[in-house]
């Protein structure tokens, strides 16, 4: 009995350990027949938690290798273009240089010129609507849209480049230097515009023909039409179409002549009649239009998360006329010209107080000033007066950087913000007290304004501007590593670009002959001080983007070292010795026949045979 028990659980014994060294051979084929220690983790649950670690750490470094690929094939296009826009600065300035001097001969005039510039221009065009794959690279977020329109030619009319050869009839040139700087003052102001407006020759384009992402605080910036005249005071304006009728808390500008306009506050709206009421932003509470806008004048709509009025850059200045001023006329000599500049605003404050005048141009070799009244236009109300006291609001200087406003209640750095003068866009770096510092959007840090910031008048028709708040757009970004993004999206409407524009427009658009030759001279002197200012602009842009071009190479460098450790870690906690496993195979072969052998002699043995 006692031999009964003992042979089974020697039988039952043996019966394991088979099972047990055929599992194991098992185990053994499948790692000799893949290579692997298991095709599941849970075959090496003794190491399947770092294996999952390190597959995971692979996966996400091969993306960012991937979105480093991407991002090259994207940035190594756009350095290109930068550079060909370079180029045809560099090119553009030394025949502006010529023009401003007599090696451009009046009585020849300038047609060659004008059609190089018009080349030029739309060959930037095409340069900026450059893509890879389906997205293309300058329009922003808006990968989608073509950024740019075509400028046409001057003799049509209806293109870009048709409406700003147009404005020659209200800005002509003569033989003054004022003409000159009026000229250029008008393009850049037309182009730079965030609403469109009528002109002679149709209606003006977005702002240089970007038609790519907008820039606008707000983000749901939309264009409409007024549908029936409103008078001058009026609270309530009626909409063309029903379908673009703002709602209450959005703010509304009106496109008028010159573009320095004040906000209104949407209060109502009515969908049925596409009446729409508003206030006047920021003072007086109610107040109306500053002035009639017939139909079909146009209305921009945005939705700022802040909107607050500028106040002048400094006390006000005081100068007199050294001339007789005569009525109607729109220029004069000044005692002191080194206190004007372009764009402040003028009060003949004794003779004809609460009547503001722009200044257009300054003209330092005759001591004049030139100026058209606010917002109306035309010339002095007033003449026959010598002398008369003057005073003078001064505004921001184009790359000014810091802005004064009536408060600074809810504004916080890193926000974006547009002022009613210009569409550019700006982020605000940094608030004190009521004072903001700003640099422009998509530029290197210290780039202030893009152009002349003019100066408030409170309580004078059109006198406000103002400031218009909100969230940051996104710019293009890539996930380089973990918790890292490269910003590396330029718009084509970036204000280095902007910049050059505007000097080959004015090329492009104005006539030299004897009868303009002193005013074209100034003209192309202004152009090829911008051109050389977007040049610089442009480099700093081409050098930022060649620093992160070089933060892709070593940081793809980097992510390929890191998996050829990892790829080694993997090896040794995945793969098998192969010369260790067939060396197991067969040393469990061999025991497992052993066992079969054992188990058959156990179940021959018994007390009699053993006896």
């Amino acid at each position: 009995m006692v031999s009964g028990i003992s042979t089974l659980a020697q039988n039952q014994f043996i019966r394991s350990r088979i099972l047990e060294l055929q599992n194991q051979m098992n185990v053994l084929n499948e790692q000799v027949s893949s290579g692997k220690k298991a095709t599941l983790f849970s075959g090496i649950s003794e190491v399947s938690s770092l294996s999952l670690q390190l597959n995971n750490l692979k996966k996400s470094t091969n993306e960012y290798i991937d979105n480093i690929a991407k991002a090259r094939t994207r940035v190594q296009p756009m350095q290109a273009t930068l550079q060909r826009i370079n180029d045809i600065a560099t090119d553009m300035r030394n025949d502006a240089l010529i023009a401003t001097s007599d090696a451009l001969d009046a009585t020849k005039g300038n047609g060659s010129l004008k059609a190089l510039a018009q080349q030029r221009l739309n060959e930037i065009v095409s340069l900026l609507n450059i893509k890879v794959d389906t997205d293309y690279l300058f329009a922003g977020q808006a990968s989608g849209t073509s950024p740019m329109q075509t400028y046409g030619n001057v003799n049509q009319a209806s293109s870009i480049l048709g409406q700003v050869a147009g404005l020659n009839v209200s800005f002509p040139l003569g033989q003054t230097l004022n003409a000159g700087q009026q000229r250029y003052a008008a393009i850049r102001d037309f182009l730079s515009n965030s609403i469109t407006r009528q002109t002679p020759g149709g209606t003006a384009p977005a702002p240089y023909g970007f038609q790519g992402e907008t820039g606008a605080p707000g983000g749901s910036s939309f264009r409409a039409t007024v549908g029936t005249a409103a008078a001058a005071a009026a609270t309530t304006v009626t909409f063309a179409s029903g379908f673009d009728l703002p709602v209450p808390g959005q703010y509304i500008e009106f496109g008028s002549t010159p573009p320095h306009n004040a906000a209104y506050l949407v209060t109502a709206v009515n969908p049925a009649t596409r009446v729409v009421t508003f206030d006047r932003f920021p003072a007086p509470a109610g107040g109306g239009l500053d002035f009639a806008a017939p139909a079909g004048t146009s209305i921009n709509v945005s939705s700022p998360t802040a909107v607050k009025s500028i106040v002048a850059a400094g006390a006000a200045d005081t100068d007199a006329t050294a001339a007789l001023l005569t009525a109607g006329s729109t220029s004069v000599q000044v005692a002191t010209i080194g206190d004007y500049t372009v764009g402040d605003r003028i009060e003949f404050n004794v003779a004809d107080p609460g009547t503001y005048y722009d200044v257009t141009s300054v003209d330092a070799t005759t001591n004049t000033i030139t100026f058209r009244r606010h917002p109306s236009g035309g010339g002095s109300a007033i003449g026959g007066v010598a002398p008369i006291a003057i005073a003078i609001t001064q505004g921001y200087a184009p790359g000014a950087t810091q802005i004064t406003l009536n408060n600074a209640t809810g504004v916080t750095a890193g926000q974006a913000v547009k002022f009613s003068n210009s569409s550019a866009t700006y982020t605000v770096v940094s608030v004190n007290g009521a004072q903001i510092t700003i640099t422009a959007e998509s530029t290197v840090a210290g780039n202030g304004l893009e152009t002349y910031l003019p100066p408030p008048t409170t309580g004078e028709p059109g006198g406000e501007v103002t400031a218009s708040f909100g969230a940051q757009l996104d710019p293009l970004r890539v996930r380089i590593d973990n918790g890292i993004d490269l910003e590396y999206g330029i718009r084509a409407d970036n204000p280095a670009i902007r910049k050059i524009l505007d000097s080959l427009f004015a090329l492009a658009t104005t006539d030299l002959n004897t009868t303009t030759v002193g005013s074209f001279r100034e003209l192309a002197r202004l152009a090829a001080d911008d051109l050389q200012t977007g040049r610089s602009m442009i480099s700093d842009l081409s050098a930022e983007l060649g620093v992160k071009e070089n933060v892709l190479d070593t940081t793809e460098q980097r992510h390929k070292d890191f998996l050829v450790v990892t790829e080694t870690q993997l090896d040794r906690v995945e793969n098998v010795d192969m010369a260790e496993a067939v060396s197991r195979l067969t040393q469990t072969q061999t025991n497992l026949e052993a066992s079969f052998k054992l188990l058959t002699s156990v179940r021959n043995l018994s007390l009699a045979n053993y006896l």
